[in-house]
């Protein structure tokens, strides 16, 4: 394993173009760096370490071809050991020991901590029965069993299922679970989330389901059955070749059994269309909350609709949403927004926030596609985009883009302010060496295992600092730097014999 030495630089001289005013709530950290060169990101989840996998369409400037995956670091630069392959380009599911699911345009891998491909599940078309036609969504279980969408074809005639399929089940090697009733509807599914409850909301280009009529958002039992007492108002909306476009982007099961859902489309009974609203847990509409609507222009206007890609529930009831729109009820945002808990558009946060046009010889578009949390109070923002205006400082307009990082809601001024370090040797065995740039009030920094339990505790009272290690064991741990009782940085350190 080679040996890394990470620098963490907060510093408003990594910045291009800057002022003198202190990072806010969803600035853009500056210390975040990629090096991606096209076209999007479809999908980010951070692993058990704090590094960021990613999935889509992807091009590194140091190496030759695209791409479908990659690790990055928490300061955006690839992870080399990581196996950067031509597999996936859809979805990403953590699992256990590190491992994660990826939609790859059909079906769904398994990847190693390392980027491999997991031998222990296989490539689904490998099993008898089934055969993948168009992909769609997924789920997995605790236990690596796995849900999927879409419209695929099964031939298992002694269990009578032959034909085409838009619900089925696989058990946790990739092979068709053949103990399940796998369902049939007249197009593709293409969302699915867990209830709380274990059943299922879905959404999709169908008109029936399971024998039954269903609307745009409709809910199935932990089996797969059709839940009759499930009914929503949405409404797909009429396009000029006759068939109609129901574009959920989103569907956000809440805590008490209400459901957020974001894309594009009408109500029943009206002509005017919707990005996001709620739902109560019955599927009619939730009259506490205005649905809201979305307009686009420009680049924006590439895709069919506006829509919302995603929605990221806060715990106060407010949301955050992200997607290709530069309007919210008429007033400017460029791809993300923050929604209150009536939603209505907040008016504090993200004013004057867009991305940038990406473009190229085949597309010219712009899109943020998700917004992800991280552990430390952090977002990252992922999509297609070249450069991304926080509303106060371009950073890098044109070289950073398709994934961001945005400082938390809850930072201070002066965690973020001037706040850099350096970590050597890493990985290291019996000790490691900490050298600050500054040292913060009241420091102290913090060991902990894969489990997230603290293994070690020390105050930093002088710029540099050495960390004994003989007592751990072997793995990765993660290294943070707390200030008046905040965690202002954190960093992966790999301890080895």
């Amino acid at each position: 394993m080679r040996i890394r030495v990470h620098c963490k630089l907060l510093v408003a001289a990594l910045v291009a173009a800057t002022n003198a005013a202190a990072q806010q709530p969803f600035d853009l950290d500056p210390s975040f760096q990629v090096n991606l060169t096209s076209e999007y990101v479809a999908s980010t989840i951070l692993d058990d370490q704090g590094d960021l996998l990613i999935s889509g369409r992807i091009e590194f400037t140091d190496l030759e071809f695209q791409r479908r995956n990659g690790r990055l670091f928490m300061n955006g630069v690839r992870d080399t050991d990581y196996y950067t392959s031509g597999l996936g380009g859809g979805k990403l599911t953590l699992w256990m020991n590190n491992k994660s699911y990826i939609a790859t345009d059909q079906t769904v891998r398994r990847l190693g901590p390392d980027g491999t491909q997991d031998a222990s599940f296989i490539e689904m078309n490998a099993g008898p029965y089934f055969s993948s036609l168009q992909g769609g969504d997924y789920h997995v279980f605790p236990d690596g069993r796995v849900l999927m969408t879409g419209t695929h074809q099964l031939n298992d005639p002694v269990r009578g299922f032959v034909g085409y399929y838009n619900l089925i089940w696989f058990s946790n090697t990739g092979y068709l679970d053949t103990t399940r009733v796998h369902r049939q509807g007249n197009g593709s599914i293409t969302r699915i989330r867990e209830q709380p409850d274990g059943r299922f909301l879905c959404s999709g280009n169908v008109q029936w389901y399971d024998g039954q009529p269903v609307s745009v958002v409709f809910r199935v039992e932990a089996d797969g059955a059709v839940d009759p007492s499930y009914s929503s108002p949405l409404e797909g909306i009429p396009t000029d070749i006759g068939s109609s476009f129901r574009g959920v982007g989103d569907i956000e099961p809440l805590a008490d059994g209400r459901t957020l859902v974001g894309g594009y489309w009408r109500l029943a009974g009206s002509t005017d269309t919707i990005g996001v609203m709620r739902l109560m847990p019955d599927g009619s509409q939730d009259p506490s909350f205005d649905p809201v609507p979305l307009s686009a222009s420009g680049a924006f206007t590439n895709w069919i609709f506006p829509a919302t890609n995603d929605i990221l529930p806060l715990p106060d009831g407010r949301m955050i949403i992200v997607g290709n729109f530069d309007h919210v009820r008429g007033v400017p945002r460029g791809g993300i927004a923050m929604i209150n808990a009536d939603g209505s558009l907040n008016e504090e946060y993200f004013v004057g926030a867009s991305c940038g046009n990406y473009s190229s010889p085949e597309v010219n578009y712009r899109y943020i596609a998700g917004i992800v949390p991280a552990p430390d109070g952090s977002y990252y923002i992922y999509g297609a985009y070249r450069g991304y205006n926080d509303g106060t400082t371009s950073y890098w307009p044109w070289e950073q883009g398709f994934v961001s990082r945005l400082y938390g809601l809850n930072v201070g001024v002066r965690e973020h302010e001037r706040f850099a370090f350096k970590l050597y040797p890493n990985p290291a065995n019996a000790t490691t060496t900490i050298e600050l740039q500054h040292l913060p009030s009241a420091a102290t920094v913090s060991l902990r295992d894969a489990l997230g339990r603290e293994v070690l505790q020390q105050r930093l009272s002088e710029r540099s600092t050495t960390v004994q290690l003989q007592a751990l064991s072997e793995g990765i741990y993660t290294l943070q730097f707390i200030s008046e009782g905040k965690v202002i940085a954190q960093e992966k350190l790999i301890v080895q014999p």
